[in-house]
């Protein structure tokens, strides 16, 4: 699993300020959610440990699939929606075999997350993929949710990646 999860303070006079530890705290909140959600559904899933040896190509494949995460969110779930790309879902990012085999998984799951707080009031976003040795994004679906706690409290993290997982087949099912 790759997670990566950007928060922001927003101030009353509309500077926006990344904050770094409300990133850290959220990826692991995320990343706690996400394991969990999918041993619920059968699944066995670990974030991905630092290697020297791929470092590049992870960093590459992170890049296009921040690109093409974007596409889906424009093309698939609007504003500028193409019909045809929500009726045929057909992604691809290039072959991640390497870094599959590297590993000893059959799939890479892909995790960005975002986080907006204003005076109190939070907005938090995630989206989850499942991408083959190919490439191909198999599995997509992002969410939001709005005055929560957002991607740094654990319970709040959890209702939206429990949210995004309805839809997920669970193993067997």
């Amino acid at each position: 699993m790759l997670c990566d999860v950007k928060a922001y303070e927003i101030t009353g006079l509309g500077v926006v300020e990344l904050r770094k530890g409300w990133c850290t705290t959220g990826k692991e909140n995320l990343v706690s959610a996400l394991v969990e959600g999918l041993r619920k559904k059968n699944y066995k899933i670990k974030p991905l440990a630092k290697d020297k040896e791929i470092e590049e190509e992870i960093a590459e494949i992170e890049a296009v699939y921040g690109a093409v995460s974007k596409s889906i969110q424009l093309h698939t779930y609007g504003p500028q929606l193409f019909p045809e790309k929500k009726k045929n879902f057909e992604y691809s990012l290039g072959s991640v075999e390497r870094i599959l085999q590297k590993y000893g998984s059959d799939s890479l799951v892909f995790v960005r997350g975002l986080d907006h707080v204003l005076k109190g009031k939070e907005e938090a976003f995630i989206s989850v993929a499942f991408v083959d040795s190919s490439g191909t994004i198999l599995w997509y679906c992002e969410k939001g949710i709005r005055g929560e706690g957002g991607l740094r409290d654990p319970e709040s993290a959890s209702k939206l990646v429990e949210n995004v997982l309805a839809s997920f087949p669970e193993v067997g099912g």
